[in-house]
């Protein structure tokens, strides 16, 4: 079995099966089913021996099963259920009949656990439930640093128990009921988005993508809390009323999806005003470092790196294009379902345009066809000429330096950043080129490479904008790993030698894996590590030979001394 072949990962698990909820969801949702369907769905479904040994099977993915407890009221189901469950060495229990019975008796298995010694290993807590009673168990799970995974069948597991959990699984996959069935399926009914009525995107991941969409355009790095309310009850992810859109801020907040930051203020009273200005400022940002966050905007930035070249082009991509990277993609780890659920959101947000057309060599085949839309996603990598490509990639990487040669800064001023691209004069032509970079700063913002923020100025007063690298963005991990791979690559080249010829160096660069996304760009990134004082450039002749332009490393910066320090 697939649990005893993992027994020995370190990671260990505790699987709990709210088994009554789990077949009563499955078995309406056979019921759901057109007739024709419902055969082999139901053959999949309520097969409780393949249902008790999935579950198993899965949690032994996770690690070694320590404890493996299913709870039900045995009686009221088919005969011969809970033996099931016995044969594969599942510990079962009886519920009494009633409402959040079960709920009651797993929550304190649970307790129980989490407080005997012998379990204290016992790092990742499975519960198989649909039901949103556990809410205060997970809370406590989580307090005590444990990963809680809830696997809840499709359609009838509570949005806040998804929420809550810091993974989540629709038990209709492990059974293979999110696949395809049927050895004469046509392939384009792969190639188009879920049906109406399909589980949809989460509220809090569908509320981070929106949120982040809403900070990269305006260039801020949080909302006060009046702001963020608001924002979150005019998305209507969340329901009608604004007291539902507190409580899943609040519950934003308890998950750390949203941190938020409490400011005291200065007593302030206007001439003209009657009260008092607030004393407390209450900021909310996003969480980039929560796992449902990274989850959200990662698939985010796959879909929109997929189609970015859709705008710069004109040309679309299908729907099976997109939806095999979104499966294949090694961090995300999506079904078909999720998915193609992911992109129908994206679609029904207006991220993406969709449409039909014959297949160009199957006439007889409709297949979906996507491009992106530019003015509702934002700018993409691929979307700028490549001039302006160039200048806001310059713009990450001298920001970037900037803060690796000032490790006391979280942040760069960024007046300091828009002189050190185009210094302020009374002169025209350089005041067209600090224009011009402040539209560069705008276009970086906008594109997700860097966050613009503020803070007080305590010396002058008011406050000063800051900007931040996105270290998070593919593209902007694409350049930092370019330019360190480009200075190790260097320092390799004058381990026996004083300098090296640019030309042998942009040669060898050019073959650099590392490099390899950046090869058309080499002697443009020679150039920039030069202007960046991490390159020293000379020139070397012989004679009356030709002058050969060399470079060597400074090893004065502190990024290179940083750099190469770590390496070795």
């Amino acid at each position: 079995m697939m649990a005893e072949l993992d027994a020995e990962r370190d990671e260990q698990v505790a699987l709990f099966v709210d088994h009554e909820n789990i077949y009563i969801s499955l078995r309406d949702t056979v019921e759901a089913l057109p007739a024709e369907a419902r055969p082999a769905a139901a053959a999949r479904a309520l097969d409780v021996s393949r249902l008790a040994q999935a579950l198993l099977d899965w949690a032994g993915r996770d690690g070694w099963v320590r404890i493996k407890l299913a709870v039900a009221d045995w009686e009221a189901l088919p005969r011969g259920q809970v033996r099931e469950y016995e044969r594969l060495r599942y510990r079962t229990a009886y519920n009494l009949p009633g409402r959040n019975s079960a709920d009651a008796k797993i929550q304190n298995e649970i307790r129980d656990v989490l407080e005997d010694p012998d379990y204290a290993d016992v790092g990742t807590y499975i519960i198989a439930t649909g039901d949103g009673g556990y809410f205060e168990v997970i809370r406590t799970l989580l307090e005590r640093r444990k990963q809680v995974h809830i696997w809840g069948v499709r359609g009838s597991t509570s949005p806040l128990l998804e929420a809550q959990a810091t993974f989540f699984r629709y038990i209709d996959d492990l059974l293979g009921l999110g696949a395809s069935t049927g050895d004469d399926a046509q392939s384009a009914e792969h190639d188009a988005p879920s049906p109406a009525g399909a589980p949809e995107v989460t509220p809090l991941e569908a509320f981070v993508i929106l949120l982040d969409d809403e900070l990269r355009q305006h260039g801020w790095q949080y909302l006060n809390f009046t702001r963020m309310l608001d924002f979150m009850a005019s998305l209507g992810v969340f329901g009608q009323e604004r007291e539902e859109a507190l409580g899943w801020l609040n519950l934003a907040k308890e998950q750390a999806i949203l941190l938020e930051q409490i400011i005291e203020l200065a007593p302030q009273r206007g001439p003209w005003m009657h009260e008092p200005l607030p004393t407390r400022l209450r900021k909310l940002r996003l969480n980039r470092a929560h796992p449902l966050v990274q989850r959200a905007l990662g698939i985010r930035d796959v879909v929109l790196e997929c189609l970015a070249p859709t705008v710069g082009q004109r040309r679309e991509v299908t729907f099976a294009t997109v939806l095999s990277r979104l499966r294949t993609h090694p961090q995300l780890l999506l079904t078909e379902v999720q998915a193609k659920n992911w992109l129908g959101w994206f679609i029904e947000q207006t991220y993406v345009v969709s449409r039909t057309a014959p297949h160009r060599t199957l006439p007889q085949v409709q297949v979906t066809l996507l491009r992106l839309n530019p003015e509702r996603a934002g700018i993409a990598s691929s979307e700028l000429p490549p001039d302006e490509q160039r200048r806001v990639d310059r713009l990450v990487v001298v920001l970037d330096n900037y803060l690796a040669r000032n490790p006391r800064f979280t942040w760069m001023a960024a007046s300091t950043l828009l002189s050190s691209l185009a210094p302020l004069s009374d002169d025209p032509d350089d005041q067209a080129a600090r224009e011009a970079a402040r539209e560069t700063l705008r276009m970086a913002a906008m594109a997700g490479y860097l966050a613009i923020g503020s803070v007080p100025n305590r010396r002058f007063g008011g406050v000063t904008q800051t900007a931040v690298p996105r270290r998070e963005h593919p593209h902007v991990q694409r350049l930092l790993r370019t330019r360190d791979a480009l200075l190790r690559l260097l320092a390799a080249m004058l381990s026996n030698r004083p300098f090296v010829a640019r030309g042998t160096f942009a040669q060898q660069a050019a073959s650099e894996a590392a490099v390899a996304s950046e090869v058309e760009r080499v002697e443009w990134w020679v150039d920039l590590l030069i202007e960046q004082a991490c390159l020293v450039a000379d020139t070397l002749s012989e004679g009356d030979g030709p002058v050969v332009p060399t470079l060597g490393l400074n090893y004065q910066d502190l990024l290179v001394a940083r750099l190469l320090s770590a390496t070795s």
